[in-house]
Parts: structure tokens; sequence; C-alpha cells
């Protein structure tokens, strides 16, 4: 394991992004001085892919400003906005690290981030991600915290094959309009491969105006038994055609999977995560 790519959609973000970038410089140093110690690891590369999905602000002048001459850091521009799975997708085409990272302009990683996930997955060839937990900058119930950590994508590290695998985020309009884009991965992620749970908060997932920590947070403060519906009538209604969506993507997954195992050389070999248990779609067959 020799490589990272780090993936930072930007969107209006000139007042959040040099914290997440800061972050990501501070921790990328922390696990650098871990593996010195290591000889075996003393090729290790690492790059940020930071994707500007057509901002209207000064989130470009911003950023071009500090990354320049930093070579970690690669910089795109969106022709227009298309939405944060897409940019996202479009980070990791453009990426080449084996381990992927995702790290929105509005949230910062701990400096024991890359370094705990990292090691993690070298040290478990059969686990195809890794989450960990988060720091939320505003209080919620614990059943909430639990979910939030579960479906952010700061608290992911990701094979770059278990991503393949997947397809990528989905790029549709209607999950870029009710702005849930990581929706469908994440539970694809989770019912597809196994996962390594680190029970240590690594990163910090802030509330800012707008995201939608803050747009679900009077959710968030109250016990889910209250019921508490974050969702507008335009939402709702898309809801049963955003889980059909999931449905059918996973369907062809599985048959993906099956296809893949079905040749002994693949299903031998000793890191194969793919093969798991079934999901849960497959058990309700």
């Amino acid at each position: 394991m020799t490589s990272i790519s780090v993936i930072i959609p930007t969107y209006n973000g000139a007042p959040f992004i040099l914290d997440a970038l800061r972050s990501l410089e501070a921790s990328l140093a922390y696990m650098q001085g871990r593996f010195a110690a290591h000889p075996e690891l003393s090729g290790f590369q690492a790059e940020a892919i930071i994707v500007d999905d057509h901002s209207t602000d000064d989130t470009v002048a911003v950023v071009q400003d500090y990354i320049a001459h930093k070579p970690l850091f690669r910089f795109t521009i969106t022709d227009r906005n298309r939405g944060v799975g897409t940019a996202r997708n479009l980070g990791v085409k453009t990426s080449h690290g084996e381990l992927i990272f995702y790290l929105d302009q509005d949230d910062t990683y701990l400096e024991k981030h890359l370094y705990y996930c990292v090691q993690a997955l070298a040290s478990n060839p059969l686990f195809g991600a890794v989450k960990t937990q988060a720091r939320l900058s505003a209080p919620v119930h614990p059943y909430w915290k639990q979910v939030i950590e579960s479906t952010i994508p700061i608290t992911t590290c990701i094979r770059r094959d278990v991503h393949d695998f997947i397809g990528g985020f989905v790029e549709d309009p209607r999950l870029k309009e009710l702005k849930c884009e990581d929706s469908i991965y994440f539970q694809l992620l989770r019912n597809l491969f196994r996962i390594i749970r680190i029970q240590e908060e690594t990163v910090v997932h802030n509330k800012t105006p707008g995201n939608a920590f803050d747009r679900q947070y009077e959710r968030f403060s109250n016990p889910p038994e209250q019921n508490i519906n974050a969702l507008n009538e335009r939402e709702a209604e898309l809801r049963p055609e955003i889980i059909a969506l999931f449905k059918e993507r996973l369907a062809e997954r599985i048959l993906l999977r099956e296809r893949l195992l079905a040749h002994k050389s693949f299903a031998d070999k000793p890191d194969c995560h793919f093969v798991i248990q079934p999901s849960k779609l497959e058990q309700q067959n």
C-alpha cells in the first residue's frame, strides 16, 4: 500500500476551505512522521484533488493562492454546477491513489485520521473500507450521532477497486435536488463490503449555514421516536424514487459480484474483500 488520494469538493466555500486544507496537511505530516520508522513505507505517496463545482464566490482565488507551489494539491474547476457527487467522481477519476479519502470544504481532519485509516486497511486486506467516528460541532442525540457518522464521507477511507465496483457516486438530478448524493454510495458500501470500524473520533463534522447537518438539526437534536420529519413536500415525493434507485443499483452490483466470484482465479485471491456475507437485499429474497 503506497499511495492515497484525498478528494475535496468545493462550492462557495471560501470561508471554510483553508481550515480543511490545513487540517489535511497536519494529518499527512503526522502520518509521515509515524511511517518514518517503517522502511517498507518509505515510498509512500499522497495527493489531494480539489474540485470546485463552479463557485460564484471567491473560493477559486482563495484555493489557488493557498496551493501555489504546493505539489500535494491539484485543482480542477467544473464548467457548470454539477453537484457534489459528480465533483467527487471527477476527483477520483483524475487521482491515482490506492486508497481514497474524502474531505468536505467545511469539515476538518484531526491529525491521526489518515494514519489510523491507512494502518487499518494495510493490516486487514479482506476489508474494503474504514469508517471512523466524528466530533460534531453541535450536540445531537446519541442515536443520530451514529447515523451521521455512518453516512458522511469524511469518516471514510475506501479502496479504489471498491469505489470502482460500487460505480462511484450515482449522478442523478433527483439526488442533487435532495442534496443526498452520498446516500446510495454509502448504502452500497455497507451492503456489499466488510468495513473496519475505528471507535475513535478522527474528524470534525461542522454545522455550517445551509449544509445537511444544519438543515436537519432539529431532527438530530431529538430522539428518533419523536419522528420529526426533516423532508419538505418535494423531498417526500422523491424519497420512494431514491429508494427504488438504490435497490436497482444494489441488485446490479450483486449480479456483478456473482460474475466476478465465478472466476476461481479471482475468488481465490488472498485479499479478496468482495467475499462477504449476503447483503440485506439478498437476505430478504
